[in-house]
């Protein structure tokens, strides 16, 4: 795995990737976001692991492209599959993501916050969108996210004013769910992983999928998906399980099953 990302499993059942290389700021260039790809694709693809916290070293949690080699790049050296290809996996990644955001979460940083699905932040970060301030526009997602979070009207304050606002704010907006102290946030993030880890699993990837799916379509259409999600989670030994735990007033072991 690329050096600055690193991987650890601080729960039997919690996969951890840290960016961490301060010295770029993150920057996400294109070896960090292969290795990202493969770290993500390995835990999908692992039984294990049923939750995965995406954390940073450094006072900002990413910060996108490295503007030196942003400045040299063509047209086409930006929309390089390889490049590119970090979005798809972490849209179509299927088990619980928790962003852990121990610094500015700015451009290219926080699209890639945006794609968890809990975000913890630690108290006095900002996040923010300043790509117009270099001429660009944001390239990986933000203008989708942000308005589907936040509404056209704040999403439009952020992208373009190209001002950070900061976590308390993004907090009230819904945009992250947590703030902590920066000491805290890696336990906080982890007590979160784990919480859901003891959750059945095929319960909580049909959650993620439905959520993510009926989002674009027409609510009927979104009912009608839930609808057929909840029977084959019905069909689960893991829904036996929960419900003969909850009967027996003991702790239920979900198997992923």
């Amino acid at each position: 795995m690329e050096q600055s990302l690193r991987e650890d499993r601080p729960h039997p059942q919690v996969l951890r990737f840290t960016l961490d290389d301060p010295s770029t700021r993150n920057a996400l260039g294109i070896g960090i976001r292969a290795a990202l790809v493969d770290g993500l694709q390995r835990a999908a693809a692992d039984a294990e692991c049923r939750v995965v916290i995406l954390a940073a070293i450094g006072p900002v949690f990413a910060s996108g492209s490295d503007i030196r080699v942003l400045a040299a790049s063509t047209p086409e050296d930006v929309m390089r599959p390889e490049l590119r290809a970090v979005w798809s996996a972490l849209l179509d990644f299927p088990k619980p993501l928790v962003i852990a955001l121990n610094g500015h979460a700015l451009g290219g940083g926080l699209e890639l916050a945006l794609t968890g699905d809990i975000i913890l932040a630690a108290r006095g970060i900002r996040l923010g969108s300043p790509e117009p301030k270099l001429g660009i526009m944001p390239g990986g997602g933000a203008t989708q996210r942000l308005v589907r979070y936040l509404g056209w009207h704040r999403a439009m304050q952020v992208l373009l004013t190209a001002e950070p606002v900061t976590a308390e704010t993004a907090l009230a907006w819904g945009l992250i769910a947590e703030i902590c102290d920066a000491a805290e946030l890696p336990s906080r993030a982890l007590k979160v992983a784990e919480g859901m880890a003891a959750l059945p699993p095929l319960a909580l990837a049909a959650i993620k999928r439905v959520a993510r799916d009926g989002a674009a379509l027409p609510l009927r259409d979104g009912l009608a998906l839930e609808a057929e999600a909840f029977v084959g989670v019905f069909r689960t030994a893991d829904r036996q399980e929960g419900l003969s735990a909850f009967l027996d007033k003991r702790l239920p072991r979900f198997k992923g099953e």
